[in-house]
């Protein structure tokens, strides 16, 4: 066994190297054992190897660290890729026919040899990834369509209101129910519904979800785009005489008019003639040149005596319908509204009544007071468009024109009186339903005294339906029983007739109406006819007080508690119309609770019907012992007796 398994690098040995090692391997039986292998070639590892025939002189092939020694003692398995044939097949061959091959009884092991690695790496077959996946992208592109197409049948039912001329009318309140027209069409659109079970939930789902998109608009200015073509005046240049004669040139009149030379004349005194000032007037909200809006605006300003005698509100109205707004209506007419769109005013310049609303702010001071309350009606009545409450460039211009304006109008007495109620006239005249009247009124800013009285005349007027509460003071007008009679009456009632967009209204117009309070509070207690010391009447004005502040209280405690028992009542239902109605009695409710009441409101637990009567007899007990103290307090102050002075 020991010649057997003798070292395998015998075999390799040159034969020119000596004449013993070549006679032993001729003479003795060659070993059962595999030579080295080279390292294949193939890329698969079980490739078989070819048979070679052995050569005079072989070359030392480098072994990397990597590589594999096969036939070592460490392996078991038979490997079918070596690059040379084991020593037992070449000697098979040599021998005669018929004789033995006896098996290798080598123990097969691996090791692992040193050097670089020249091997061919072997290659793996995977999938191909790609840097995107189109099927998911494809799937994507086709889900996006759907919901395109989706929200274009959802459209196309919306409008269908208005398309059909036959069933206008449309439903008030919470009403899920649609036209006719409109079931039918979602009965299309949903195949196979054959029971319109599926086309009534998506006519329900829909009605949930259109805001105010339902209700009537009061469109101030016309939904078509004015032409860009408008035919200007011609500037009147017989009018440019003596130090206005500059102007008549048509080469330099414009860099006149931006280096601000009429502006500097005017502002000594001079002013227009009444051509040039009118031709301005025409050209200042047309004019597409910046700075020459703003020096036009900057003119007419210091032209005081123009402003007065020229602009009225016919002049104003002419303005406004060179812009694109609509015919103004007689006196007495209403406004006319139009059902709601989704895209109204596409692609159109605001520039003109944004500057119309600038100059409209800088000439108030100079307008004639009717000019001035002509003006708050024109912006009242705009105040009605969608634009003014989505755009907030001409919503800021609104607020700072109607402030300048109410600014400019008569201080107090009778002629702010009658302002108020020319005002409320005009607005209870042009709209008939509450919610929108409600809309106009709250879209007057509240950043001045005469700004929230007149909102306040307005929201009473609009909320008990008498528009000549807008003619006096609410604190003379108003009292507590005329508050608690309204929360009983009709419009705060919770029925299934009730139209939960107009209770939102009222709810908004009370919180106005109601304010600071300062009407409810109970006048102070008459004093007794008796001579009273200073300590006495101290005393008795420290008690007229604290009754009036707890009565106060007491009052806006059951003001609250009615507003939370309507809020109860309203079941909503995921109808948008009762859940903003809710949010607008859970938000009043709380501001009187918070903000009105003198004190905050008493802290309540889970206990306090277990010991209600002992705790009501502790609050009531309160007030004598707070009188008590106050006695005792300022008895130790002032050296004097109350309750001596008292009794006598």
């Amino acid at each position: 066994m020991k010649k057997q398994n003798r070292d395998i690098r015998g075999f390799f040995k040159n034969p020119a190297g000596g004449a013993a090692s070549t006679t032993k391997s001729e003479t003795t039986t060659p070993p059962r054992t595999k030579a080295v292998p080279m390292q294949p070639t193939s890329s698969s590892p079980n490739a078989p190897s070819s048979p070679i025939t052995p050569q005079p002189a072989r070359t030392k092939v480098p072994l990397s660290r990597d590589d594999v020694i096969r036939g070592s003692d460490d392996e078991d398995e038979d490997d079918s890729d070596d690059s040379l044939e084991s020593l037992s097949e070449i000697a098979a061959r040599q021998r005669k026919p018929g004789h033995a091959t006896l098996p290798s009884a080598t123990t097969k092991a691996k090791r692992v040899a040193s050097g670089n690695s020249r091997a061919t790496p072997v290659v793996q077959t995977q999938p191909q990834k790609h840097k995107y996946d189109l099927k998911a992208l494809l799937k994507h592109a086709r889900e996006d369509d759907a919901a395109d197409e989706s929200v274009r049948r959802a459209g196309a039912l919306l409008r269908l209101d208005d398309a059909n001329k036959k069933e206008t009318e449309v439903p008030k309140g919470d009403n899920e129910s649609r036209p006719t027209n409109m079931r039918e069409a979602a009965k299309e659109l949903l195949h196979g519904d054959e029971e319109g079970s599926k086309g009534d939930k998506l006519v329900r789902a829909i009605n949930r979800t259109t805001g105010d998109a339902s209700q009537p608009h009061y469109y101030f200015f016309e939904l078509e785009a004015p032409s860009r073509d408008v035919r200007r005046t011609p500037f009147p240049t017989l009018a440019a005489k003596k130090q206005w004669s500059f102007l008549a040139d048509t080469s330099t009149r414009e860099e006149t008019f931006v280096r601000g030379l009429p502006t500097a004349l005017a502002s000594k005194g001079k002013e227009l003639p009444e051509e040039l000032y009118q031709w301005i007037l025409d050209e200042v909200c047309l004019e597409k040149n910046m700075q020459l809006r703003m020096q036009y605006c900057n003119l007419i300003t210091l032209c005081r005596e123009n402003t007065r005698r020229l602009v009225d509100v016919k002049r104003l109205q002419q303005i406004l319908e060179s812009i694109g707004s609509r015919k103004f209506p007689n006196e007495n007419s209403q406004w006319h509204s139009s059902p709601g769109l989704e895209q109204s005013y596409r692609e159109r310049n605001w520039s003109p009544v944004s500057t119309f609303l600038k100059l409209l702010e800088r000439m108030a001071p100079n307008l004639a007071p009717e000019t001035i309350i002509g003006a708050i009606q024109i912006l009242i009545r705009m105040s009605l468009d969608p634009i003014v409450s989505r755009d907030i460039r001409i919503r800021i211009d609104h607020f700072s024109a109607i402030e300048a304006l109410v600014s400019a109008l008569p201080g107090t007495g009778e002629q702010w009186n009658n302002c108020c109620s020319q005002i409320c006239s005009y607005l209870h005249g042009g709209v008939e339903r509450t919610l929108q009247r409600q809309i106009a009124i709250s879209l007057l800013p509240p950043s001045t005294a005469r700004l929230c009285e007149l909102r306040r005349r307005l929201a009473a007027a609009t909320l008990f339906q008498q528009p000549g509460l807008s003619s006096s003071h609410l604190d003379d007008a108003l009292t507590r029983k005329d508050i608690l009679a309204r929360l009983d009456a009709p419009g705060f009632l919770v029925t299934h007739e009730t139209d939960y967009e107009e209770l939102h209204a009222n709810v908004k117009l009370l919180n106005m109406v109601i304010d600071d309070g300062s009407f409810l509070r109970s006048p102070n207690v008459t004093q007794s006819s008796k001579p009273a010391t200073p300590a006495t009447q101290s005393s008795s004005r420290g008690s007229s007080t604290e009754t009036a502040a707890g009565d106060f209280d007491s009052f806006i405690d059951m003001l609250t508690r009615k507003l939370k028992i309507l809020h109860d009542t309203i079941s909503d239902n995921s109808i948008i119309s009762r859940k903003e109605a809710k949010a607008a009695i859970d938000t009043a409710g709380k501001r009187l609770a918070h903000t009105v009441r003198t004190r905050p409101p008493p802290k309540t637990s889970i206990i306090d019907d277990l010991i209600g009567p002992a705790k009501r007899d502790e609050e009531a007990g309160k007030p004598k012992q707070r009188e008590f103290m106050k006695k005792w307090a300022l008895q130790r102050r002032t050296g004097v007796d109350v309750n001596d002075e008292s009794d006598a």
